[in-house]
């Protein structure tokens, strides 16, 4: 079997055939008829002038069929505008012309739509008027090379419009091979520069081999931690695939900036803990305060009983003091858990300010030292002392951070300020007189950087067992609610000073409502008490009595509701307790309501997340007390809601 020519091969013989007249019809004829391309010799056709106006098909080979479609028959001794429309031929007939006048042979591509059928065309002059053409079918080359251009928009189209930032690595040398425009703007370097950078100069984690090792092997742990231009460091979350390009294995890693939601995930873990503490502080408030209701109760009692003066009274009151202040640690623990009512009352700074320094004392190592300067007739505001107390600590352990590892300094200080208009930058304050509370350092100080994100939840920049970002969101937050504001000055490695400014009140009468609260008030009505504690019950009991009352006290709440259900006339009021077993407060407020519609009730509770004053109020309930409660403040709610049921 003779070999197939090549095109380059028929255009070598066919020049030697122009070279030489004298090769022989039968050599010709054999490189014609085994070319593995189509060839068709033809003549060139031309007018009086010389114009080329048609050609003539003399002599077509087999494989012209394979790679045109177009029968031999259909050709041979054919001229061109026999076989094809004129506005499609003329400028080929023109074309062809030129080879046969120049020598200069052509190369095109035509689509045929006939066969639908793509030919790579060439024609060179053979000698005189004749010429070659050739044909090779390219319409499998054209397909692929669409597909591969569609394709190519494809992945161009996917790789831009991806939500990712995406990257191409050469898995051997590292370099970045390209990038999309989410990949730029994430980084802030323009394409042309990460195009000279290696993708291991883009990591801000210390171990450079393990960047190295995560672009060569799938199954490494993602770096973390990359840079941007500006220097900032922020989490990614990086997913990588592989592919080979040309014999070189490529990464193809989708980058996603997860700070965001690294930062939800920590605040969703915030409020996780914060749930599970308040759950805590409400069973340690619900047992505490069951505890110390008997304490402040009794010593409140035994001062009364004992000689005004005497040491029994001292310490009877020494008592009570101390029961009064782990009622108010019990407030604090709620406060702190987002669970307690906050009662805004005039508050005297400075005695929040003593009980603070206190605590302050006893939890900073004595080589923090720590300065007070308070004006003792500081003026009043409105404010929850709990919540002072919680701003005053908050900046106090601010401070104590800021100075732990220098054995520094902080200074405490308060003290009457008038401001006038336009006094302090960037405040809407109205003039007026103020309280000025103070903390100061002399620590690490602030960066100018994150000034403005201090007061931001959960930003923090102490150490992961040492702050939860909370702190000064908090004391911004109440100060700003208390119709006041916060100023912060601080230069770095030289300390910070956070002032506190809250407008002062006049209350002249203050002293007179704080007597007014500690009356007793008496009556001789009977009276239910509920309570599953004994202490409670019998500290409740003897209250009442003290103050006149006729008292039926009971442990359990099904003694209490069958005692009612016996005689609902017996009783002018029920004081309950809250949780009990069995029963609770109210469900047997709402038995009793159904036997005796307009009984009084007032449901008494350590703590409980099933009912507040509101909730009381609109089911129907007459009163609220938190424990540990008071003898005047028992007193007063018993006298009033029975006055007013009489009324």
């Amino acid at each position: 079997m003779s070999k197939k020519l090549t095109y380059k091969e028929l255009e070598n013989k066919i020049k030697k055939l122009e070279q030489s007249l004298k090769i022989s019809n039968a050599r010709f004829l054999n490189l014609f008829e085994n070319a593995a391309f189509g060839v068709v010799i033809c003549r060139l056709i031309k007018d009086e002038k010389g114009k080329a106006i048609d050609f003539e098909h003399l002599q077509v080979n087999a494989a012209t069929q394979r790679h045109t479609g177009f029968d031999p028959k259909m050709l041979i001794n054919k001229r061109a505008l026999e076989v094809a429309e004129p506005e499609d031929i003329t400028n080929i007939i023109q074309l062809y012309g030129e080879v046969v006048e120049t020598g200069k042979p052509v190369e095109y591509e035509q689509h045929f739509s006939i066969y639908d059928r793509t030919l790579q065309v060439g024609a060179f002059s053979i000698e005189g008027d004749f010429f070659a053409l050739t044909f090779i079918d390219i319409t499998e080359r054209k397909r692929w090379e669409k597909a591969l251009q569609e394709s190519e928009e494809k992945y161009r189209m996917l790789f831009q419009s991806s939500s990712d930032a995406v990257v191409l690595v050469d898995v051997e040398t590292l370099d970045i091979m390209d990038a999309n425009e989410k990949m730029i703007k994430l980084y802030g370097y323009n394409h042309d520069e990460l195009l000279t950078m290696k993708a291991t100069e883009l990591s801000a984690e210390p171990d450079k081999t393990r960047n190295t090792i995560y672009y060569q092997q799938p199954d490494t742990i993602p770096v973390r931690h990359h840079r941007k231009k500006n220097g900032t460091i922020f989490q990614v979350e990086i997913t990588a695939n592989y592919f080979t390009l040309n014999k070189r294995k490529i990464n193809i890693s989708s980058i996603r900036n997860i700070t965001e939601i690294k930062k939800i995930e920590m605040r969703l873990q915030q409020v996780q803990r914060m749930e599970s503490i308040g759950n805590l502080a409400g069973g340690i408030a619900h047992d505490f305060n069951n505890i110390l209701f008997p304490i402040i109760g009794m010593s409140e009692m035994l001062i009364e009983d004992l000689p005004d003066g005497s040491t029994k009274q001292d310490n009877a009151r020494t008592i009570f003091n101390a029961g009064q202040r782990g009622s108010e640690l019990v407030r604090q623990i709620l406060t702190f858990s987002r669970q307690s009512e906050h009662k805004v009352m005039p508050v005297k700074i400075q005695n929040v300010l003593t009980q603070v320094l206190k605590l302050a004392h006893s939890i900073i190592p004595t080589n923090i030292e720590i300065c007070k300067n308070v004006q003792n007739n500081c003026g009043s505001v409105m404010a929850d002392p709990t919540q002072l107390h919680q701003i005053i600590m908050n900046l106090i352990i601010n401070a104590y951070h800021a100075v732990e590892n220098k054995s520094g300094k902080i200074v405490v200080e308060l003290k009457e300020v008038m401001l006038e208009n336009g006094e302090l930058s960037d405040t809407l304050l109205s003039s007026g007189q103020y309280a000025m509370l103070s903390v100061s350092d002399n620590g690490t100080g602030i960066e100018p950087g994150m000034m403005n994100e201090i007061f931001e939840p959960y930003f923090t920049t102490k150490e992961k067992d040492k702050g939860t970002g909370l702190g000064l969101a908090l004391v911004y937050g109440i100060v700003k609610k208390y119709k006041g504001d916060v100023k912060v000055y601080s230069e770095l490695d030289k300390g910070s000073t956070f002032n506190i400014y809250l407008p002062l009140i006049h209350s002249p009468h203050k002293n007179e409502s704080a007597e007014k609260g500690k009356i007793l008030h008496t009556g001789c009505e009977r009276i239910l008490v509920v309570d599953d504690e004994y202490t409670i019950v019998n500290l409740e009991k003897l209250i009442l009595e003290r103050l006149g009352y006729h008292v039926t006290s009971l442990t359990s709440s099904l003694e209490a509701l069958s005692a009612f259900k016996s005689d609902p006339e017996a009783f002018d009021l029920v004081l309950s307790d809250m949780t009990m077993p069995n029963m609770t407060g109210d469900q047997l407020a709402a038995e009793l309501m159904s036997i005796k519609p307009d009984i009084p009730i007032i449901i008494c509770t350590g703590f409980s997340d099933k009912i507040n004053k509101d909730k009381a109020e609109a089911f129907g309930i007459k009163g609220f007390l938190m424990k540990p409660v008071l003898r005047s403040e028992l007193s007063q709610i018993v006298r009033k809601i029975l006055d007013d049921t009489k009324t």
